[in-house]
C-alpha cells in the first residue's frame, strides 16, 4: 500500500469511488438488472474525475516548488509528478476492472436477450406460413 501514502489526500475519493463502481459491477456480474450498470458507470466517471482532479492538483503542488530550487535541483518535479500520477493510475485501474465485470455480465445476459426474441419471430414466420 505504498502508493496510498504517496498518492496523498487525492487518493480516497478515488478509493472510494472506484471500490464502490467494482462492488456494484459484481453485483452486476452476479445477478445482471438494468439500472445498476448505470450506477456502476457513475461510479466509474467519478473515480475518474476525481483521480485525475488529484494528479493535477499534485502537479501543481509540485510544479508550486521549482522557483524556490536550484535549476540542478528541478529533477526532484519528477518525483512529485510519480506520485501525483499514482491517482489517476489507480482510477484508470479500478475502473478497468470494473469494466471487465459489467462486459462479463453484459455477455451472460445478452443470450437470454436472444433467446427471448427468437422465438417470437419464429413463431410469427410458422404462423404464417400456416395462414397460407
Amino acid at each position: 500500500m505504498h502508493f496510498i501514502r504517496e498518492a496523498g489526500y487525492g487518493i480516497w475519493p478515488v478509493l472510494f469511488f472506484g471500490i464502490a463502481a467494482l462492488i456494484v459491477a459484481a453485483r452486476q456480474a452476479a445477478s445482471p438488472t438494468p439500472g445498476r450498470t448505470v450506477t456502476a458507470l457513475w461510479l466509474m466517471a467519478l473515480s475518474f474525475v476525481f483521480g485525475l482532479l488529484a494528479t493535477l492538483m499534485g502537479v501543481q503542488a509540485s510544479a508550486s516548488g521549482l522557483p524556490g530550487i536550484t535549476p540542478d535541483e528541478r529533477w526532484i518535479f519528477f518525483l512529485g509528478l510519480e506520485e501525483a500520477l499514482y491517482n489517476l493510475v489507480t482510477a484508470l485501474m479500478l475502473s478497468a476492472m470494473a469494466m471487465l465485470l459489467l462486459l462479463f455480465a453484459h455477455l451472460r445476459s445478452k443470450p437470454l436477450a436472444r433467446a427471448v426474441t427468437a422465438p417470437q419471430s419464429a413463431r410469427d414466420e410458422s404462423l404464417q406460413r400456416a395462414m397460407v
